[in-house]
């Protein structure tokens, strides 16, 4: 009897125990780990924190050392100092202050700046405090200064978008959980080697290893880089496990073509949440202004998915939707530039995923993404006719107006304002030009 009275008691303690511990610790912030990830201009450090912390940069920190405090934050780790050394920083540090604040000491190889922000639980992902820290501009690789030289007469651009990185994985494979985020990594890099081989095209990619990047800031890549046309390579998910097989993308202002679309633009377009921007940091993500004339552009982009879905037919054991979709994709509002985003097989089918895994089915994927691409620039407006023989001469510029273009993207090619190339045109405040129209470079 004494023996039950004993186990009642004790359950009676441990009930309390698990009730009243939450409510002693309150708002006490716990950092459960820490992650990071190097970009070609910044590193990323990410804690994963039970209640976000209230956190203040100290004055005792300088150049080299970054000292944060984090209000009534305990660390849960096994240890207390990560060692990154990628360049810019050496190592971070925890160590606790006054018995309530912890400190945090980035140990830095070189002058940056930081930028701070927290995230709220999304998905999977728990609450995160973010750490950015930039490059100054004169520590960055000669390359990665100037995006994007003058564009070469004679060249056209194509710029190479593979999905997610860093923080954001992407979808997960079903069985053999493969990470989208290294899939579509691996595809981009044998397209880009492809078309390397050819005289005429110039390649970029959007990132080249395992770091986040912005929806906001791959469009801009495409303008930057003076881009003839963006692919972006993605994996699918979907809830229906037997779903599979390749589909292409290209931007619907509005409404998405259909209801599948639709889910897909809405799990791409969370990207951002699941990578680590603020929507207060990027509040203009959702309300990319589109060109007066990008209407041209979406319509060289359904040529561009249609050579796409033409190029995949007959591969063996690829299902293709023959059908080319459309919907909101953040990631293709790059004004004037044809965009697709192709879903090259689903994660989330055991069959597509097993194909996802195979090596040579990265390279027999991007080898069909070449053809598509090199028949897209055959068939559109090649560069030699951007400018009208005899200019030399006479020492006047002119350009001749090829379908999917605007007086913005003119502008930036050359290097003028959008007011200069207005006025030397005599367009007034209009944006309103022609195909075939021969404009004065100013």
């Amino acid at each position: 009897m004494k023996h039950k009275q004993y186990q009642l008691i004790l359950i009676i303690f441990t009930l309390l125990f698990l009730f009243i511990t939450p409510a002693l610790a309150g708002n006490k912030t716990f950092i459960n780990n820490i992650r990071y990830w190097t970009a070609p201009d910044h590193t990323r450090i990410v804690f994963d924190v039970e209640n976000l912390p209230q956190y203040k940069i100290s004055p005792e920190g300088d150049q080299l050392h970054l000292i944060m405090e984090l209000d009534d934050t305990a660390s849960l780790l096994p240890h207390d100092q990560l060692k990154i050394g990628d360049g810019l920083i050496d190592t971070v540090r925890l160590k606790t202050k006054d018995g309530k604040t912890m400190g945090v000491v980035i140990n830095l190889s070189k002058p940056a700046f930081p930028d701070i922000f927290t995230l709220n639980r999304f998905q999977q992902k728990p609450e995160r405090l973010v750490i950015d820290i930039w490059r100054k501009a004169e520590s960055l690789p000669a390359q990665k200064k100037k995006p994007a030289a003058a564009k070469e007469i004679g060249k056209r651009v194509v710029l190479i978008d593979p999905g997610h990185g860093g923080e954001d994985s992407g979808a997960i494979g079903c069985c053999l959980k493969l990470e989208e985020k290294w899939v579509v990594l691996s595809i981009a890099k044998r397209l880009q080697y492809i078309l390397k081989n050819e005289p005429n095209i110039i390649t970029y990619l959007t990132r080249s290893g395992d770091y986040y990047l912005s929806l906001r800031r791959r469009t801009e890549l495409a303008s930057q880089y003076k881009a003839d046309l963006m692919i972006s390579i993605h994996g699918n998910s979907n809830p229906v496990a037997r779903m599979r097989g390749l589909a292409a993308y290209y931007l619907s202002p509005s409404a998405a073509s259909d209801k599948a679309a639709e889910l897909v633009a809405q799990q791409e377009n969370a990207a951002d949440l699941m990578g680590g921007v603020s929507l207060g940091q990027d509040k203009t993500l959702n309300a990319i202004i589109i060109d007066m004339l990008q209407s041209s552009s979406i319509t060289e982009s359904v040529k561009l998915g249609e050579l796409t879905l033409k190029s995949f037919q007959g591969v063996p054991d690829l299902t293709i939707d023959k059908k080319l979709h459309s919907a909101p994709f953040a990631v293709l509002k790059s004004p004037s530039v044809p965009s697709i985003l192709v879903e090259v097989a689903y994660l989330s089918n055991y069959q597509d995923e097993r194909m996802l895994a195979d090596p040579e089915f990265h390279r027999a994927t991007a080898e069909k993404l070449a053809a598509a691409i090199k028949e897209y620039l055959a068939i559109s407006a090649p560069p030699e006719n951007l400018l009208v023989e005899g200019q030399a001469k006479e020492g006047v510029h002119y350009h001749i107006v090829q379908p999917g273009e605007t007086v913005w993207r003119i502008a930036n090619q050359y290097g003028v304002s959008l007011q200069q190339l207005r006025q030397a045109n005599g367009l007034g405040h209009s944006n309103l030009v022609k195909t075939g129209q021969k404009l004065v470079i100013p």
